[in-house]
């Protein structure tokens, strides 16, 4: 078990960071587009936030993979183009990916953007069409939290329930 600083404190890493490591850092050749999306899932306050900055840390240290996050509730979705979003990143992961490396995007807290907390479905749409694009690219890795009510109940984001999973839980 590492320890690591979280707001100044001391913090055990979760198994689950070393989890999303091992696969994000797997040999093992993914094939099906859908198998790049790992969801990590977990009902408010149970640490999917902690988890994935002590990931990455860990992919900071290692220095393997290009990590590219997002927060999904702190994006400026007004100042952004959709179609141009969508291809810088899509050109990068590309890149990358020919390149031989395996770039990972992370996006966090996807169920901000859930029918249940708002009505405009328009971010919500561009980041699940940011990652079905991502997901096309042949070495990328995708890792999205989100809590267990918005899989269940928000139309677009329940596809992702039938994703490989990673549970959080007390």
């Amino acid at each position: 078990t590492s320890i690591h600083l979280f707001k100044g404190e001391v913090a055990i890493e979760p198994a689950e960071t070393k989890a999303l490591l091992n696969w994000i850092c797997s040999s093992e050749p993914i094939t099906q587009d859908e198998d790049k999306v790992i969801l990590l899932s977990g009902t408010a306050g149970q640490g999917k936030t902690v988890v994935l900055q002590n990931l990455l840390e860990e992919l900071k240290k290692n220095g393997q993979h290009p990590v590219y996050a997002l927060k999904a509730d702190q994006l400026d979705f007004g100042q952004i183009n959709g179609d141009d979003f969508i291809m810088q990143y899509v050109d990068e992961f590309s890149t990358l990916s020919e390149k031989g490396l395996f770039p990972v995007l992370i996006i966090d807290q996807i169920d901000a953007l859930s029918k249940s907390l708002s009505a405009d479905r328009k971010p919500i749409s561009l980041l699940d069409s940011l990652l079905s694009a991502i997901s096309t690219v042949e070495k990328a890795r995708i890792i999205v939290s989100c809590r267990p009510y918005d899989l269940d109940f928000d139309p677009l984001l329940s596809k992702y329930k039938y994703k490989k999973k990673l549970g959080l839980t007390n």
